[in-house]
Order: structure tokens, then sequence, then C-alpha cells
């Protein structure tokens, strides 16, 4: 049996949005810094204005990622770190993201990454283009 991309599935398949996270290092001390890397692609289709709205959040737990920013939102303590908004928007793809941190608390931790087509508030019922997550622990010093 052969089987065979029709070239609109091809076309999607090529335009599909990336998102990575990685936190360096892994494991720290707390009172030690760390850094969020958050890079990605996206094809300028697949968001309203020709433009992608990132949100990035730290999650005080181990547990998974929520599916959108707005149920992260819901759940304390979560940290979202791009500004007043909430999050950023990438004119250019691919992107990169990169900031620091200061551990303060000893446990596991999650950063969690959602890419919008468009800005979104709590509220909004808008679900992400991608996402993606990481995982750290914090030690005691």
């Amino acid at each position: 049996m052969i089987a065979l991309m029709c070239p609109a599935a091809a076309a999607a398949a090529a335009s599909a949005a990336t998102l990575h996270v990685s936190v360096t290092p892994t494991t720290l001390p707390k009172k030690r810094t760390y850094e969020v890397k958050l890079t990605g692609s996206f094809a300028k289709g697949e968001t309203a204005a020709g433009r992608a709205f990132l949100i990035s959040a730290i999650q005080f737990s181990p547990k998974p990622c929520l599916a959108t920013a707005q149920a992260e939102y819901k759940i304390r303590p979560t940290q979202f770190y791009f500004g007043e908004a909430g999050g950023i928007f990438e004119s250019h793809s691919p992107f990169t993201q990169v900031n620091d941190f200061t551990a303060k608390i000893v446990g596991r931790r999650r950063i969690c990454a959602y890419l919008y087509p468009k800005s979104v508030v709590p509220s909004d019922t808008t679900r992400p283009i991608v996402r993606g997550q990481a995982s750290f622990r914090v030690t005691a010093p």
C-alpha cells in the first residue's frame, strides 16, 4: 500500500507552530539564579495579525501544566512573568526569549508556556496554537 499526502496536508504540516522550553540548571540550590529559555516558531497565517502572543508562567508545583494559560491563572501559586498583560507579542518567527530568575523556595517547579494566535485575558476561551513545559528542582542551600 502506498500512502500519499495531499499538498494542503503537507503545507499544514510544514507550518505547524513549535514551542520549546528549557531551564538551566535543572537542579539548583535556593538563592541561585536559573535561566528560562523559550524558543519557537509559527506561520503568520496561524495568528490573527501576523504575530503571536507568548505567555509563560512559573508553576510552584511538580504537576503537569494545564491545557491553557487561562486555566493556569486560576490556580495558585503561579507567577506569570511577562509584564502586566501576562504575555508579550512575538512578531518574528523563529523567536527566542531568555529570562533569569532567582530561586526563592525549595521544591519542584515547572515552567508552562503557551503561544496564542492573539492577545488573551483570563476570561478568554481562545486555545493556544502550541504549548510547552519544562521542570526543575530547587534544593536547600
